[in-house]
This record gives structure tokens, sequence and C-alpha cells, in this order.
């Protein structure tokens, strides 16, 4: 080649001799659409870095540290009134104030519930009511042709962001199951896919109802995590409402881009009710000073299904020695974690006579507090 410079215009290779681009031309013209219907990529982008890799850039910390990645399958999930769907409704404010189009698929609520909470986190009405903002659909079963006609109509639209409140009842209105990994699978190819597209999907889920029992992620099949690019589990750390102020935890179940690790604390949403209206800060979590104290939840944990197992036999309620002896682990530990829960609220300590009994007042579960399970590390000697 008289030119080193030059490159393919077919494949954006170097050109090393006058054959390749003959062949590369023939290639793709013998088997016109070929690399789409078998679903080849070609890196060759990707390889001279033309494709930068993904970074979480939408729902932003107050440190400017984003929690959504672009084109990204999300989900929240976690207990009744935890949060999860104002969490949602924030992400949504957000994208509006960018000047981004929302869609939003509302299985649980209602059009005029969804402007009362878009209008409480200060979404102004004037792009709530626009339709070329702001696409509010509560949809009965659809069928593969319903959702090829949305799918499109949401493309054309320019659709930035995509809502699915909730996952359980979504599935259930098309006749699946969210416990069964096929119908799991099936939701996801048959209307996650299509109708997201390019936009980035963000969907809200529950737990189950039993914490002693819950695995990582949502509840259901397993498939709900697998599918997933990105999983947050919402945890209550501090109860609100319109007039009370409060605040939750966001924890990562799931990063497969690899920003955040699983169970790392990914950020803390404060909320603040302010003049008829709530104030929503994304923060970036606090330092390990900041926190406070370490705590031994994972014994936390133990001790009180152990203290309910004991209440729900009806048997004696144990002192402190016999409480301790309930589980094995280090004996300072053990005591750290047994004051932990008087402290917090969950165990009370009561006399009888020259003992000191425990009862569970309010059972607790590792998965509503922050913390660390390990033991601080001691001093190498």
């Amino acid at each position: 080649m008289d030119d080193p410079s030059a490159t393919c215009l077919t494949c954006g290779a170097q050109l090393l001799d006058t054959d390749h681009q003959d062949w590369c031309e023939n290639r793709v013209r013998v088997r016109p659409g070929a690399a789409d219907a078998f679903g080849r990529i070609e890196l060759s982008s990707i390889v001279r870095g033309d494709a930068t890799p993904l970074q979480p850039s939408m729902f932003q910390r107050d440190d400017g540290q984003g929690l959504l990645y672009v084109g990204g399958r999300h989900d929240v999930h976690g207990p009744p009134g935890s949060g999860k769907s104002m969490t949602a409704a924030e992400a949504a404010r957000e994208e509006l104030e960018a000047r981004g189009r929302v869609a939003v698929f509302d299985y649980e609520s209602t059009g005029m519930m969804f402007v009362e909470r878009m209008r409480a986190l200060g979404a102004p009405d004037d792009v709530l009511a626009d339709p070329d903002r702001v696409m509010y659909l509560n949809p009965v079963k659809l069928s593969s042709q319903d959702v090829e006609t949305l799918a499109q109509v949401l493309a054309d639209w320019g659709v930035k962001l995509i809502i699915v409140d909730a996952v359980g009842p979504a599935m259930a209105r098309q006749g699946l199951d969210e416990n069964a990994n096929p119908d799991i699978a099936k939701w996801h190819a048959d209307f996650v896919e299509p109708v997201r597209g390019d936009a980035t999907a963000l969907l809200v889920d529950h737990v189950s109802r039993d914490a002693a029992s819950r695995t990582r992620g949502s509840r259901g099949g397993w498939m709900k995590l697998q599918l997933l690019d990105v999983s947050y589990g919402v945890r209550s750390f501090k109860s609100f409402s319109r007039t009370k102020e409060g605040m939750l935890r966001l924890v990562c179940a799931k990063d497969r881009f690899g920003t955040y690790a699983v169970n790392e604390h990914v950020a803390d949403v404060e909320v603040t009710p302010c003049d008829g209206r709530v104030d929503v800060t994304v923060r970036a979590p606090a330092t390990q000073d900041e926190a406070g104290p370490w705590k031994p939840t994972g014994l936390m944990q133990k001790l009180s299904i152990e203290l309910e197992r004991r209440q729900a036999a009806e048997e004696p309620d144990p002192d402190r020695g016999q409480t301790l002896d309930l589980i094995a682990g280090r004996a300072a530990y053990k005591r750290q974690a047994l004051d932990a829960l008087i402290d917090g609220g969950h165990v009370k300590a009561y006399p009888d006579g020259r003992h000191v009994r425990h009862h569970v007042i309010k059972p607790y579960r590792e998965q509503d507090d922050e913390g660390p399970d390990d033991a601080p590390k001691e001093a190498s000697t």
C-alpha cells in the first residue's frame, strides 16, 4: 500500500493490501444483515477506544457521582413504605430537570397520586402537564403488537428514562408469575427489552415479607437479579413522611459494570419536609467515623432470631448469660451485639429477682441496618 495510514471504509481496520477492502465489502454485500441475525458485534471500535467504558451519570449524589447508567437496566427494591417509589420519582424529577423525557408504567398507583408525588418533590406543573416531557401509562394486558407499537412510539419520542412500578403487578397483568424464572425471562424479553430500547430502565420491586429468609435482590425468582445490570436495596434508616423528616439508605445488590461492590452502601437519601414540599437530597455515604461505631449486625440478627424462637415456643425469657449462650461467637462481640439490640429498642432488659432477663420487642434484621458483619481487625503481635 502506498498510504500506510489508509483504513477500510467498511470495518475501519488498517488496509494492509488492496484485497482487504473488496473482501470486506463482499462479506457485507453477500450476507446482508447476517451480523445482526447472529448477534455478532464488531469489536474494532471498542478496541480503538471509540466506545468509552460505562460510568453511572444519572440520579447523581451531592458529590456528583451517579447511581444510574445511561441505557442500563436497574431496579430499586425494598419493603412496603420504605421509599423505593419515592426514590424512582426523584430520579424522574432529576431527568425532567435535565430536559429529558420520562415514561412511567404505573401498576400500583393512579395518575393523581403520581402528580401529587412529583409536585411534592418540586416538579413544575407545566412540565408534568407537558405530553412532550412526561408519558404516564397504566396499561392493561399488552399484546405483542401493542408492545411493538409502544416501543416504536417511545423510540420516536426520544424517551430517556423508563420507570416500571412495580414488577410483580406488571408481570401479573401479563398473566406471568414473578416466582417462575421462565416467566421472568419472558417478561424481560417480550416487554422490558423492546420497550426500553436505548433508554435507561428503572424497575421498582418488592422484597419478601419474611426478613429472615430474604436473599440478595428482590422477591421472586433468581432470574430477576440475573437479568439486571444494577440492583439497589432500600433500607429504611429513619422513617419519614410529608411532615416528618427522615432518611433511607441505598445498598448495592449488584453492579455488572463494577463501579459499586455488592453490599456497598452507595447513598443516603435524606427527606426533609418544607412548606408543603419534600426536599430530597441524595448524599454520598458518610465515612465510618461519621456513621458511628462498628456494630456486629450479623450477631445481632442471630441473637434476635434465637430470642424470637424461644418466645414463640413460650419458653422463659433468658437471663444475660443464657442469652449470650444462644449463639456462637467471641464473648466480647456477643456482649456488644446484645447491648446494641437493647440500645436500639429491639430487646428489653428487665429485672426478675436477682436476674436481668431479655425479651424481644421489635425483631432485628441485618438488612434494616448498616454496618459490616466482620469484627474489627485485631492488631497483630
